[in-house]
């Protein structure tokens, strides 16, 4: 199983991306979830997906994911009858998935009607499903989601200060360090510094 994929940024559209690892590209699903998070990081950067590989006896599929937390809930969704890729892939593009677990957990029906192609027989499904196994899924907090420790933020702080002192506005800095240690908890903070240079230039 391949749990995720560390490459070059090859190609990026809405509903998919190539990831180039080692001169072999790997055509990857995505939803409009992770696109969104992806629109900081330019082509022939270097990214990390977390991944759903599908199995099928006539075909298989990679499913990417900008988090653990995103890829669990897609996986949840699976699990629900009538609900196949496509369609998983069509509601966390239209509902994120902490607004997913919070439909759940309060039996929202109207969170998953309003995604194309999820009627009210299928919406019901999700919420009977779903409801007791997203229980504690959400994250406290966006650093706990990612897992940064906190010698992460440490080095963090260490290419906030060395950006602003470059001239770049703190409140851009620090969203562009977020998304960057997110993709990659181990970079020190030089090579922090280097990659946000490379997305703010």
């Amino acid at each position: 199983m391949i749990t995720y994929i560390r490459g070059i940024l090859a190609e990026k559209a809405l509903s998919h991306v190539v990831i180039d690892v080692q001169g072999v590209g790997y055509f990857i699903h995505i939803s409009a979830h992770t696109h969104t998070q992806l629109d900081a990081f330019p082509l022939e950067e270097t990214v990390r997906l977390f991944t759903y590989h599908h199995f099928r006896e006539d075909k298989q599929s990679l499913h990417g994911f900008y988090d653990t937390f995103e890829r669990s809930v897609f996986e949840q969704l699976l699990v629900v009858p009538g609900v196949g890729l496509s369609t998983a892939r069509m509601i966390i593009s239209g509902v994120t998935p902490r607004e997913i677990v919070e439909a759940v957990s309060v039996q929202d029906e109207g969170c998953f009607k309003k995604v194309k192609g999820v009627g009210a027989k299928t919406a019901k499904m999700i919420l009977v499903s779903l409801c007791s196994k997203l229980d504690g899924m959400l994250p406290q907090d966006t650093e706990g989601m990612a897992g940064v420790a906190s010698g992460v933020q440490i080095r963090k702080q260490e290419a906030q200060e060395a950006l602003v002192v470059l001239g770049f506005e703190k409140g851009k800095v620090r969203k562009v360090l977020d998304t960057i240690v997110r993709q990659d908890t181990d970079l020190g903070s030089e090579d922090m510094v280097k990659r946000a240079l490379a997305i703010m230039a």
